[in-house]
């Protein structure tokens, strides 16, 4: 879902940008502009829901364990369901509600509404910030019910546990730091309009939060994993020396 976020920036937004126009056929409102668009918002979509589940998986991983919500074959089904509400909510949002339309702005190297006078943004208030808020309660609470969880479970823990015991700490640090990622890009994006003419086809660089927190969002999850996940960082560790040891083998000739 991240890497259809960012190439939605990566093969349409910043090439049009560059070149200071629409370079597809049709423009904006042609072919690939709206399919690129559509993949755009379906993806963000995808994410906020993503972070809400991820936010209920950690908190019955930690202070609930007994229940088992997340099996292998309930995850299949979340997976899938994802994808289709995803799907309904972004084509709804573009092309049901009659306002109002997310497209690239070239000139904001962001995305952002076409806003019609005097409509109101049906699809902002009815689709897009109901799940963007309903995504950072749920992970507000989640996340502060496991700090809790986790400092009075740290005052029974035995010597022995203390490794486990750091080993969810950093867990939840992980997501929680994913989940605020996530806050910051949806505020910048709903906030910076009241402070910038969007109607003015002029480059404004407080603008480029709203991409720049974007691209640090999809690019900090992976971070995130890369830095806090001990699984990971060992299964790249166990990769790049056994890469070193393939360059390194040297052949000994036979003696004559």
């Amino acid at each position: 879902m991240d890497i259809i976020l960012i190439s939605s920036y990566l093969f349409y937004m910043i090439p049009c940008s560059y070149a200071e126009t629409h370079i597809f056929p049709g423009g904006k409102y042609g072919v690939i502009g709206q399919l690129a668009i559509f993949c755009h918002v379906w993806s963000w979509i995808s994410v906020t829901i993503l972070n809400i589940f991820m936010a209920i998986n950690r908190f019955i991983v930690f202070c609930c364990p007994h229940y088992d919500i997340f099996s292998y074959r309930n995850t299949g089904i979340i997976t899938v369901l994802i994808i289709v509400i995803s799907s309904i909510l972004a084509a709804v949002a573009q092309y049901v509600l009659p306002c109002c339309t997310m497209i690239f702005n070239i000139h904001f190297i962001a995305h952002a509404y076409v806003t019609i006078p005097d409509i109101s943004n049906y699809s902002n208030y009815l689709v897009e910030s109901p799940l963007n808020v309903m995504s950072s309660c749920v992970a507000a609470i989640c996340y502060t019910s496991i700090f809790f969880h986790l400092q009075r479970a740290s005052r029974l823990t035995s010597d022995e546990n203390g490794s486990k015991q750091s080993r969810d700490i950093r867990l939840a640090v992980q997501f929680f730091a994913i989940s605020l990622f996530h806050f910051i890009e949806w505020t910048s994006f709903r906030l910076l309009p009241f402070f910038i003419n969007m109607n003015a086809h002029v480059f404004n660089p407080l603008y480029l939060i709203v991409g720049l927190s974007i691209t640090a969002n999809a690019t900090m999850n992976s971070l995130i994993y890369i830095i806090f996940n001990k699984e990971i960082k060992n299964q790249m560790r166990i990769m790049y020396c056994r890469n070193e040891r393939q360059q390194t083998v040297t052949v000994t000739p036979l003696s004559k």
